[in-house]
Formats: structure tokens, C-alpha cells, sequence
């Protein structure tokens, strides 16, 4: 779901949304297009989620440091604003 090849409710059953989304997962992937969760499959999914956690991360990490600059820079406007007598 976290990927967007599977958009159904999360029931426990590996039913035929699921395999369809196993499906364009594997095709996706260069991999065998069988419906099959197996260890490939798994394998490739793995390796997937962690560069998407990833990707992810270094996201997040920018957001951060451009949120930091961003309140320095305002800190900096209302310093010469208050120097200036400007509010």
C-alpha cells in the first residue's frame, strides 16, 4: 500500500486485488509475473521499501534544514526591522 500497487481496504486475505497488485509489483520489477509472493518477489520488495524509506528520509532531513534557514532568515528581518524602527 505504502508504494501505491495496492489501493483496497486491508482485509488479512490474499485476494484478488492483492495478487493484482503482487502482479504489477513483479512487472515493475522485470520480475516473473506470477501473482506468487516468493522470495524474489520479497527480495525486490525489501530492497524497494528501503530506498523509498530511504528517499524518504533525506526528505525529511532537507524539510528540517530548510526550516531552520528559514526561521534564521526571519529572525534576521525582524532584527534590522526592529533596528530600523520598522515592526
Amino acid at each position: 500500500k505504502k508504494l501505491g500497487y495496492y489501493t483496497g481496504e486491508i482485509d488479512g486475505s490474499y485476494g484478488p486485488l492483492t495478487e493484482a497488485a503482487v502482479k504489477a509489483f513483479q512487472k515493475d520489477q522485470k520480475l516473473e509475473q506470477d501473482g506468487v509472493f516468493g522470495p524474489k518477489t520479497r527480495a525486490a520488495l525489501e530492497a524497494v521499501l528501503k530506498q523509498h524509506e530511504s528517499d524518504t528520509g533525506s526528505v525529511t532531513k532537507r524539510l528540517d534544514e530548510l526550516e531552520n534557514m528559514t526561521k534564521q532568515i526571519m529572525e534576521e528581518i525582524n532584527s534590522i526591522r526592529q533596528s530600523i524602527g520598522k515592526k
